[in-house]
């Protein structure tokens, strides 16, 4: 199957990994500083730490974040992706 970890709930075996990207608004470099990147950082290991997250990997560049993301089925990516846009 796969080497990654399987996880568990009450009622569930799971993995569900996801590749979320967004952009900023018409595709400015706001990000483009480095204290910026690394609040932003700091800011979404925080989230996925309260909400149970994992989070696999990051790339932050000048316009726009990648994030590979273990969800668990109890959220929704919807609800994930407003948690973390809306912090």
């Amino acid at each position: 199957m796969t080497n990654g970890r399987i996880y568990q709930l009450s009622h569930c075996t799971y993995i569900c990994k996801y590749h979320l990207v967004w952009t900023t608004k018409y595709r400015g470099k706001v990000l483009a500083d480095k204290y910026i990147k690394l609040e932003l950082k700091r800011i979404l290991k925080l989230i996925c730490r309260w909400k149970g997250f994992v989070l696999h990997a990051w790339h932050i560049g000048d316009e726009h974040i990648h994030l590979y993301i273990t969800i668990a089925p109890k959220y929704s990516v919807s609800y994930a992706m407003s948690i973390l846009k809306g912090k």
